[in-house]
């Protein structure tokens, strides 16, 4: 059987993250010199894990093997790490019964009048137009209810989110 994961030593997992973070920048030929550059400082540690990997069984190219997972994996995790900050949940509160009403009104009429069937894209940006005075007016509401700093598109993807729910509800009962 063919083994296509591999499972390195607590110490050389130290030695890649390392290296990820500290040169997880730079373009694939800095890089892969930065890599050569290291392999070559610490072939005594290369050689006692390829070495380890073989015993497991694994038969392919392991120096290509560890150089894709510190470029492709390990990198990316840094990355992903230092660039994305971590989940804080804003507390929304809900819709207005007003603003709800307004949006199923507005669903109802454009199905009826429309012969074909309007993505729920293009009804929410009909919406939109049409309803900007009472939007402005409970984005006001909720940004008073809620004592957080809230981000324009968090409160424009819970009326978008909102609004198709409705959406297809409607569909789905008519």
């Amino acid at each position: 059987m063919n083994q296509f994961r591999i499972n390195y030593s607590e110490n050389f997992i130290q030695l890649l993250e390392d290296f990820a973070k500290n040169h997880s920048t730079e373009d694939r030929k800095t890089f892969k010199q930065n890599w050569i550059s290291l392999r070559n400082k610490n072939i005594e540690i290369f050689q006692k894990e390829i070495s380890q990997i073989q015993n497991q069984g694994y038969d392919g190219d392991i120096d290509k093997k560890i150089f894709e997972s510190i470029r492709y994996y390990y990198r990316k995790k840094v990355l992903n790490q230092t660039t994305k900050p971590k989940n804080i949940k804003t507390k929304l509160c809900g819709f207005s019964r007003e603003i709800k009403q307004k949006m199923d009104i507005h669903i109802k009429n454009i199905v009826q009048e429309t012969e074909y069937l309007v993505s729920p894209a293009d009804a929410f940006d009909d919406f939109c137009r049409q309803s900007r005075e009472e939007i402005t007016i409970e984005v006001f509401r909720i940004k008073s209810k809620v004592n957080q700093e809230l981000e324009p598109n968090e409160i424009t993807i819970k009326f978008k989110k909102s609004y198709k729910n409705r959406y297809y509800k409607f569909y789905g009962t008519k």
